[in-house]
């Protein structure tokens, strides 16, 4: 979780790099979320990476927050609905594989590659 925050705090852009699918996409669900990974593409599939995302943030909400406001000074991130923040910030996404081993999906945006 420490990537934006700390591109924030610097003032420079994030892109991110990342070895598993962290995009919302009808094609798979996420990879922690404990979906089938073999069911076919569905609005399930796009919301698990919502709901793990905000499992994830809430988790950790408190100490990311009082880290951001004791040693990057700045202020705290909203506690609810913050867990996507990457995706509503549209912060640019490679994925490390080949699209001939996983296709990317037609439903992820264009600042994910």
């Amino acid at each position: 979780f420490g990537h934006i925050h700390v591109a924030e705090a610097l003032g420079v852009p994030l892109h991110m790099m990342f070895p598993q699918p962290w995009t919302p996409t009808r094609s798979f669900p996420h990879p922690m979320a404990g979906l089938d990974y073999h069911a076919k593409p569905s609005a399930q599939n796009a919301l698990s990476y919502r709901v793990t995302d905000e499992a994830m943030w809430l988790g950790n909400a408190f100490q990311i927050n009082s880290w951001r406001q004791n040693v990057l000074k700045l202020r705290p991130v909203r506690v609810l609905g913050a867990g996507s923040l990457l995706t509503t910030l549209r912060v640019p996404f490679s994925y490390m594989w080949s699209p001939a081993f996983v296709p990317k999906p037609n439903d992820w945006p264009p600042f994910v590659d």
